[in-house]
């Protein structure tokens, strides 16, 4: 396999991050369908500027592409997620985790921090395929049969070139839908941890923007763009 039409391919050893690399290239002109990939990070991150442990073996990439006009750029979360999803799922079964995770018999697998620059937008995606970290906040896994990194990212930009594509025809709402149907815990009871509280109620879906929908013991709704969700 090889990469899809347009994308263009840049390995490193090792970078600070592969989206903070991918920053600098759209700096010296970087544009739309570059991918970023690195056998290592030394200060590699997830969301709100969170340590992601990264040594060799597992997979650490970016890809730059157009923001798109009329689309929310923090939808592009979901659109990754369905490629990620696409990806891995012949290597077990894979559920999505609002608003950016991938699990793995309840584990995750993958994460994605979606980042905007200079009118481009920077898709991060960390997966799990030889090791995981010990102390995180949600249980880690890793694959017990994995792909090579490379092979991984392949499949992954191949899925997610067939769903951007989808998002910027027709938009946010279908993709909502089959994003739905592989969330882990709808419908359940959900804690939401917010900086300075936390909530509890019943994940009762995502709105048009992405956002969590919570719905609390006395009926009302709550939308929650940014925080950490708990199941169970």
């Amino acid at each position: 396999m090889q990469f899809p039409d347009g994308y263009k391919l840049l390995e490193y050893d090792t970078v600070d991050s592969t989206n903070s690399e991918a920053r600098r290239l759209i700096a010296d002109g970087a544009g739309h369908r570059v991918v970023v990939h690195a056998r290592s990070q030394s200060a590699g991150r997830g969301r709100r500027s969170r340590s992601w442990v990264s040594p060799p073996g597992n997979l650490y990439a970016s890809v730059i592409v157009n923001l798109v006009r009329g689309r929310d750029p923090g939808q592009l979360a979901f659109v990754a997620a369905l490629g990620a999803m696409d990806a891995l799922t012949p290597h077990g079964d894979v559920r999505l985790k609002w608003p950016n995770d991938v699990l793995m018999g309840g584990r995750k697998l993958a994460g994605i921090l979606i980042e905007v620059e200079g009118g481009l937008a920077i898709i991060g995606l960390g997966v799990n395929l030889v090791s995981a970290p010990d102390d995180t906040r949600l249980p880690a896994t890793y694959l017990t049969d994995p792909p090579s990194p490379q092979d991984l990212l392949e499949k992954f930009c191949h899925a997610f070139d067939g769903w951007y594509r989808r998002w910027e025809t027709e938009g946010f709402v279908e993709l909502r839908e089959i994003w739905l149907s592989h969330a882990d815990g709808l419908n359940n009871p959900v804690e939401v941890r917010l900086p300075r509280e936390t909530l509890t109620g019943r994940f009762a879906g995502i709105d048009d923007a992405g956002g969590l929908i919570l719905e609390r013991s006395d009926g009302r709704r709550q939308v929650i763009s940014a925080g950490d969700v708990y199941f169970g």
